[in-house]
């Protein structure tokens, strides 16, 4: 032992204590002993490692620099050998350094930021520069030579609020694409993963919170089964009634709802609000292939008045928005109008069958070409019958247009619903008939009834003998018999609005037999369109109404339509194949009779003024005839 350790000795350079050798595995850390202090020489930097852990295996000490320590009592350990196989050892007193892989360097380690440069340790993160899903990654692309050339990966397109540039210059139109309607319709949508806002007109008639016709939302069908099958998830919009900005329980859209679930055979959620926190989760939540129902969008008062921000709450929606209500697309409202300004717009399949059906009328009919015409009100129908003078070969009147009519031709009408105010109207619509030859058919005998409820006392009159306290509810025999001989002829048939007051069956006797003659037409091969809820629940209720060519969903619409104007719910979407979007196009109600006008406020920015029809009728041509 004593030339063991003399030999130690003088390897280490003269210690007066031998080194020992470390064990295999140290469980606890030895007690440092006192020792003198060491050489400058002899304590390189890179033994000085800062509170380090011992570790499992062999420590290791940092390199010798080949001096000797000058230390009374070294307490230093073998750790490892140096150059020339000279065992190395650590001063007294120091760390020893933590375990690591014998192939790794003792580095300093670097936290890297996302920009892929260093990041001094405790600096705060860089704000990440792409989404944490999406890898830092560059695609490749192949050049005309066939060499990768790199890119920057894309995500995939999303449409955006983009309104057109003021000067965009004029629209282009693809070529091959064919909208009937001259609109951008839903053909042109790529709605994989798209939400989709649309806007349906589920204003269908109820009784006792069941719904009487649903027609309208048949009529929607399409469109929705289109989205859905596409890979869009739906988020449905609709009015019901006229609650003027309150909620009324009478007006929820939960019977729509329950029907539309039986006529797709996909569950149909309605939300409690239109606009809400529940209504915001819901839409989240929203999955391919599903739907969601608004709330009555009338119960907000900003529905109405085209409110900007209540569209663009709606608009935070969707991603696209469809308009296929073609019933309400001559109201100028937030759900119709409003939106288009925030999303890219299109029309729906039924609003693009509704313009060519009716289109067709004013373009290209067969004649000869009739056009029935009914309802209450004359009011809202002069400009149409005056654009249909000029287009068809017959016109016949029916219900209380017919006793404004009556009145301008010098007959009396009792207590029957008339407009005195219009009689003039009625007069120069009968002068430009004559003067166009066209003939106006007028009914000849009516029945009155002493009151206009169900049960009451009705008689059959001629309409030269109308007793003075007595309403007219409907048409005589005589004046259906003369309508089915008129019709004769005719190979192409407008019908809108109902004869007489149709919700009281007693009265409803002419409609249901103009119902049947129209069935009868449109199997001997005529064109026969039909417009007005109740003449289409006529045709329902006797199964006919399949038959007719075109069953139209709007009753002002079509009319407006008719009569030539533009439809703001139409007028707000691109032409089809456009790349641009429409400006955002405010629409300026008109004040009504003895309404206080409201302190105009000063614009942002000028934008253009469009003003709405002075068609302000339930979307519905159905009157009450006395």
């Amino acid at each position: 032992m004593p030339e063991k350790k003399g030999l130690l000795s003088r390897l280490i350079g003269g210690g007066s204590k031998p080194a020992v050798p470390p064990k295999a595995k140290p469980t606890a850390k030895p007690a440092a002993k006192p020792a003198a202090k060491p050489a400058a020489k002899s304590a390189p930097k890179e033994a000085s490692s800062a509170a380090a852990k011992p570790s499992a295996a062999k420590p290791v000490a940092a390199k010798s620099a080949g001096a000797t320590t000058a230390a009374a009592k070294p307490a230093a350990t073998v750790l490892a050998k140096g150059a020339g196989g000279v065992p190395l050892q650590k001063p007294a007193g120091a760390m020893l350094a933590s375990s690591r892989p014998a192939n790794r360097p003792q580095v300093k380690p670097t936290i890297t930021g996302s920009n892929g440069q260093p990041r001094p340790t405790g600096a705060p993160p860089t704000a990440p520069s792409r989404p944490a899903n999406r890898p830092n990654v560059k695609a490749t692309v192949k050049s005309a030579g066939g060499s990768p050339t790199a890119t920057p990966a894309r995500p995939a397109p999303r449409p955006v609020p983009r309104p057109a540039p003021q000067q965009s210059g004029p629209r282009r139109i693809a070529q091959e694409i064919i909208s009937a309607s001259g609109k951008r319709t839903i053909r042109e949508l790529n709605m994989q993963g798209q939400r989709v806002l649309l806007r349906v007109d589920f204003n269908v008639p109820l009784s006792d919170g069941k719904i009487v016709d649903d027609s309208r939302i048949r009529a929607a069908v399409p469109t929705i089964k289109a989205l859905l099958d596409g890979g869009a998830s739906v988020v449905i919009m609709s009015h019901l009634g006229r609650p003027d900005g309150r909620v009324v329980d009478g007006l929820r859209l939960r019977p729509a709802a329950e029907r539309l679930t039986q006529l797709i055979r996909v569950n149909v959620p309605t939300t409690g609000d239109a606009l809400g926190v529940g209504t915001d989760d819901a839409v989240r939540r929203l999955r391919p292939g599903e739907l969601l129902l608004l709330e009555n969008v009338r119960f907000h008062a900003g529905e109405e008045r085209n409110d900007p921000a209540f569209a663009e709450r709606l608009a935070s929606y969707g991603d696209v928005f469809v308009n296929d209500a073609f019933g309400a697309a001559h109201r100028a409202h937030a759900s119709t109008v409003g939106i288009a300004a925030y999303l890219p717009s299109y029309v729906g399949l039924l609003m693009e069958q509704e313009v060519e059906a009716l289109s067709n009328l004013l373009d290209k009919p067969a004649r000869p070409f009739a056009a029935i015409v009914g309802g209450g009100k004359v009011s809202g129908k002069v400009a149409v019958l005056e654009a249909l003078i000029k287009k068809v070969d017959l016109l016949i009147l029916g219900g209380g247009v017919a006793n404004t009519f009556l009145v301008a031709s010098g007959r009396s009408v009792g207590k029957s619903l008339y407009e005195s105010k219009m009689v003039d109207d009625a007069r120069r619509i009968l002068k430009l008939a004559q003067d166009r030859g066209v003939r106006v058919l007028l009914p000849v005998d009516g029945v009155v009834a002493k009151e206009v409820t169900r049960g009451t006392e009705f008689k059959v009159v001629s309409t030269d003998k109308l007793p003075a306290s007595w309403h007219m509810v409907d048409l005589g025999p005589s004046s259906i018999t003369a309508i089915r001989e008129a019709l004769v002829p005719i190979k192409t048939i407008l019908w809108n609005g109902p004869l007489g007051v149709f919700e009281i069956p007693s009265f409803a006797v002419a409609t249901r037999e103009l119902a049947k003659v129209a069935a009868e037409k449109a199997d001997a091969g005529a064109t026969v369109v039909v417009g007005g809820g109740d003449s289409i629940a006529a045709l329902r209720q006797l199964g006919v109404a399949e038959k007719m060519t075109h069953l139209s969903t709007g009753g002002g619409a079509s009319l407006e339509f008719l009569e030539g104007r533009d439809l703001p719910g139409l007028a707000v979407v691109p032409t089809a194949g456009s790349p641009y979007e429409t400006l955002p196009i405010v629409y300026v109600s008109p004040v009504k009779p003895g309404s206080k006008v409201a302190p105009k406020r000063a614009p942002a920015k000028p934008k253009p003024i469009i003003k709405p029809s002075v068609l302000d009728d339930e979307d519905d041509e159905s009157e009450t005839l006395a």
